[in-house]
């Protein structure tokens, strides 16, 4: 159990650092994903109430770049919403569409492709890792069920 509860850690901590880096990027190629500053009270308005529930993560794995959003529209973001099963908000749609007209004012980068394309990657690393660690605790509670483990966590100290 010891070795399942170690590895489950290092995934973790792997997983971690995947968001981090997705984090990052989505930062450079489009900054504004993560809330629209508005100047006059200088107050951050999210678009996502989380930036990694699944709307977010949808956005980012199909169309992380703010131009391919701009492309899509908002026809395209329902119908990519009702494909995946996703229920995205009227005014999550609009902000998302103001803050890619914001993010294309101001990006200048010919590799964005590229670093979009790595954005793809890292969530799919993530979405593996998350899988792993999902099996783990399975594990772990199986484990503990078959080991009379019920017991032992009832003790102070576990």
């Amino acid at each position: 159990m010891q070795a399942v509860c170690r590895t489950r850690r290092q995934l973790v901590s792997e997983a971690s650092a995947i968001k981090t880096q997705i984090r990052q990027l989505m930062s450079i190629v489009f900054r504004e994903f993560q809330g629209l500053v508005n100047a006059a009270e200088l107050k951050q308005q999210k678009i996502f109430a989380s930036f990694w529930n699944r709307k977010s993560q949808m956005i980012m794995r199909y169309y992380p770049l703010p131009d391919q959003l701009l492309q899509l529209g908002e026809t395209g973001l329902r119908q990519l919403a009702a494909a995946e099963k996703v229920e995205i908000e009227d005014q999550e749609i609009e902000l998302l569409l103001i803050a890619a007209e914001r993010a294309l004012m101001l990006q200048s980068m010919d590799h964005s492709w590229f670093l979009g394309e790595q954005i793809k990657f890292r969530l799919k690393q993530l979405e593996t890792l998350e899988e792993q660690i999902a099996h783990l605790e399975f594990q772990v509670e199986e484990m503990l069920v078959k080991n009379t483990g019920r017991i032992a966590l009832n003790h102070q100290g576990c």
